[in-house]
């Protein structure tokens, strides 16, 4: 599928050539710098890849607009479509090429941390913590010259990790994806 620009030149190239503008191909083709093949193919009444639907697709229409692209679940909705002969899977590439067809939507990269430790950036908590921690250190007369950091020797083990989604393509930022889970 060309890309918008230049399927608007070609939609002017067509048109010049029908108002005798110009009268050939290949001199439209050159002025308005647009694939010689394509815009013969578009004379032909030939019409473009990605605004025809036909039964090479290997989901319906409607089921190809639902939210979420994933591949998981295009696989469920082919396999769940009661076809007399068990269908084959989507392919490898079906999730770029879905992408590809539907601008508004995009892919990106999220980061994906744990559940409690995602609770306990609530400001509240923190808050509480905060204040808790100064009682004692009032309560036992602790200095701030008796308080040492001790966070640069150790470390965490568990499922924090980075993860590629799809997305509307108005969502700006990486959202974070909130995994449920235990640390090791």
């Amino acid at each position: 599928m060309p890309p918008a620009e230049q399927e608007g030149r070609i939609l002017l190239a067509i048109n010049a050539i029908k108002t005798k503008q110009i009268t050939s191909v290949r001199k439209a083709a050159r002025v308005f710098d647009v694939p010689r093949g394509t815009l013969n193919a578009r004379l032909c009444r030939r019409v473009q890849m990605g605004t025809t639907y036909t039964k090479r697709f290997r989901m319906t229409k409607l089921e190809e607009e639902s939210p979420s692209g994933v591949q998981a679940m295009a696989n469920t909705l082919v396999s769940e479509r009661g076809e007399v002969t068990p269908p084959l899977p989507v392919g490898k590439n079906w999730l770029t090429a879905f992408l590809y067809c539907y601008p508004e939507l995009k892919m990106k990269y999220i980061h994906k941390y744990n559940y409690k430790r995602a609770k306990y950036e609530d400001p509240k908590v923190i808050c509480e913590w905060f204040n808790r921690f100064l009682e004692v250190k009032g309560q036992y007369s602790i200095l701030d010259e008796d308080i040492y950091n001790f966070d640069k020797t150790g470390f965490a083990m568990g499922i924090i990790a980075i993860t590629k989604v799809v997305i509307s393509s108005d969502t700006f930022g990486k959202p974070p994806l909130i995994q449920p889970g235990n640390r090791e």
